[in-house]
């Protein structure tokens, strides 16, 4: 995550993809009880129950690259919790209004989308090494200035 710029702007919320996060747990936890501990947990902003749940379930995993993307997993939020929180309750809890962030990050997506460099055949747009001060985009993770 030091890639991400975190470092370079002090004031920044790096916040988690909520949607590549629960696709993984899923993809990470399929076939354990703790699955669903942790869903409901980061539905919840619960990132302690996150923690020992992921942790519980580590225990039980015997795939090897399983194991691997849970330990990368709970790195990336032992390095950084709030990032796991939903972004609305962190947004409110230092008084930005939502609405205009979402707008900002819309407005945002518009620049990277134009100047972005398709992938031959992949059907998708990759940032081609941009840089903006507001918004950085990394495996759909978001850094808000």
């Amino acid at each position: 995550m030091d890639s991400l710029g975190v470092e370079h702007f002090p004031k920044a919320i790096y916040q988690a993809d909520r949607y590549h996060v629960k696709r993984d747990l899923r993809r990470f936890l399929r076939g354990t009880e703790e699955l669903e501990i942790c869903l409901n947990a980061f539905d919840k902003s619960d990132v302690k129950t996150l923690l020992d749940s992921l942790t519980k379930a580590r225990a039980k995993i015997k795939n090897s690259d399983r194991l691997k993307d849970i330990n990368e997993l709970l790195q990336s939020i032992l390095k950084i919790p709030d990032s796991f929180r939903d972004y609305r309750k962190r947004l409110k809890e230092i008084d930005k209004k939502v609405n205009d962030v979402s707008r900002q990050v819309a407005g945002k997506a518009l620049n990277v989308k134009r100047a972005a460099v398709p992938i031959k055949g992949a059907g998708t747009i990759r940032s081609g090494g941009l840089s903006n001060p507001f918004l950085q985009l990394d495996h759909g993770n978001l850094l808000i200035t």
